[in-house]
């Protein structure tokens, strides 16, 4: 998303004194476990529709690694 997201939030911590609060690692882990389950639905989902999911998500990783 080039640089955007990083501009965004400096612009939001200047003008609206937003506050960044990172994670402990041991808090990460867990919210982390929390979330994992909603990309495995919509896996379920898309495969039930027909559409080949596991390769859209691995196509999708290659994508975010690549830039």
């Amino acid at each position: 998303m080039d640089d955007h997201v990083k501009e965004s939030v400096d612009w939001s911590k200047e003008t609206y004194q937003l506050e960044v609060i990172q994670l402990p690692p041991e808090e990460r882990t867990k919210w982390d476990a929390l979330l994992t389950p909603s990309p495995r639905n919509g896996i379920a989902d898309a495969k039930a529709k027909g559409f080949p999911a596991e390769q859209i998500v691995e196509d999708l990783k290659a994508l975010i690694k690549k830039y």
